[in-house]
C-alpha cells in the first residue's frame, strides 16, 4: 500500500541522504517535458535494470516525471510535479515481464490499473518491458492489444517486445544513446553472465554486515518492507544512487569479468529485432496496426 512518507531507520535516511543532492538531478525538471511520464512497479527492486531504464528514458525521451504503481494499482508520483498520470500524453511503463505479467500483475490487471489512473486515452504507450507484445499467454491477447482494448482502440502508438528485451549500445557505451529493442541476443554469453553476477552480488550481498544492500533499502523506501512505508524523496534518491553506482561509467576496450557496470552488460548485447508497434496511428499519417 502506498502511503505518502514513511518511518525509515536512523541508517536508512542517512544512506538514502548521502545521495540526495544527485537524486535532484531526476526531480528537479519534470515541468520541462510535460508531456512525458515514466511508470515503475515494485519489481524495481529485482536488480538494477528499471533504475537504469528510468533513467535512459529520461535521458532519451526527457521523461523527467516519474509515477509508482504497487500492485493494487494504487498510484504514486515519486518526482515533484503537481500533475497526474492522467495529465502526461505519453506514458513509459519501465518494469519487468513476460507473457503473461509485468511488473508483478498480470496483463489483465495491470490494462485495468493503468486505465484507472490514465482514464484519458493517452497518445503513446512505450513498454520498456518484456513480453508486452507477446500474445501466446492467453485468449486475451498481448499486453499492449489488453490495455488498447480498454481505450476501445484509440491509442495512437504502443510500442514494446515479445521476448529477451533489453537495451542495446547503438554504437556508443553512452546511456542516453542505447535502444531498447527486442529479441536481444549476444556473441559473449560468458562475460556477460560473469558481469551479470558481479551486480547482482552487489545489489544483493549474500552477508548483511556493513555493506549497502540495494534490495533490502529498496523495499524500505518503496514499502514493500514490514518496517516501512512508501517514501517518494527516498525512492528519488535510490534511483540516483543505483544509477551513480551501477552505469555512471563503462570499460573502454576490452570489458574485463571483473566490471560491475550494468552499461557494460549494455554494450554486450549485439544483436537484436525491432519492438513491435501498433495502434490507431502509428506514424502520424493515420496507419493502423493491430496489436497481436
Amino acid at each position: 500500500m502506498i502511503h505518502a512518507c514513511a518511518k525509515i531507520s536512523k541508517r536508512a535516511r542517512l544512506l538514502i541522504g548521502a545521495t540526495f543532492l544527485i537524486a535532484s538531478t531526476i526531480g528537479n525538471s519534470a515541468m520541462g517535458f510535460a508531456a512525458s511520464a515514466t511508470l515503475i512497479m515494485p519489481d524495481i527492486c529485482d536488480n538494477p535494470v528499471t533504475a537504469v531504464n528510468t533513467e535512459w528514458a529520461k535521458l532519451k525521451y526527457g521523461s523527467n516525471a516519474v509515477f509508482y504503481m504497487d500492485t493494487t494499482g494504487a498510484v504514486a508520483e515519486i518526482t515533484s510535479t503537481s500533475s497526474t498520470l492522467d495529465s502526461f500524453d505519453t506514458v513509459y511503463v519501465v518494469a519487468h515481464g513476460n507473457a503473461t505479467h509485468a511488473g508483478g500483475v498480470t496483463h489483465a490487471n495491470f490494462a485495468t490499473y493503468f486505465k484507472s489512473a490514465h482514464a484519458s486515452t493517452p497518445d503513446e504507450v512505450f513498454f520498456v518491458v518484456c513480453g508486452a507484445a507477446n500474445a501466446s499467454g492467453g485468449t486475451s491477447g498481448s499486453l499492449m492489444k489488453q490495455l488498447n482494448a480498454k481505450y476501445s482502440g484509440n491509442i495512437k502508438k504502443l510500442s514494446g517486445g515479445a521476448s529477451g528485451c533489453s537495451l542495446t549500445p547503438n554504437g556508443t557505451p553512452i546511456l542516453a544513446k542505447a535502444e531498447f529493442k527486442d529479441a536481444v541476443t549476444r556473441s559473449q554469453n560468458t562475460l556477460f553472465g560473469d558481469i551479470k553476477n558481479n551486480i547482482m552480488g552487489l545489489w544483493d550481498p549474500a552477508s548483511s554486515g556493513s555493506s549497502y544492500n540495494y534490495k533490502t533499502m529498496c523495499k524500505m523506501v518503496t514499502g514493500q518492507s514490514s518496517s516501512s512505508t512508501f517514501n517518494k524523496t527516498s525512492v528519488v534518491s535510490f534511483i540516483a544512487k543505483v544509477n551513480t553506482d551501477f552505469a555512471s561509467s563503462a570499460s573502454s576496450g576490452t570489458i574485463l569479468k571483473s566490471s560491475t557496470s550494468y552499461l557494460d552488460l549494455i554494450q554486450l548485447n549485439d544483436g537484436s529485432s525491432n519492438l513491435t508497434v501498433c495502434g490507431k496511428d502509428t506514424d502520424g499519417a493515420g496507419t493502423t496496426v493491430t496489436c497481436p
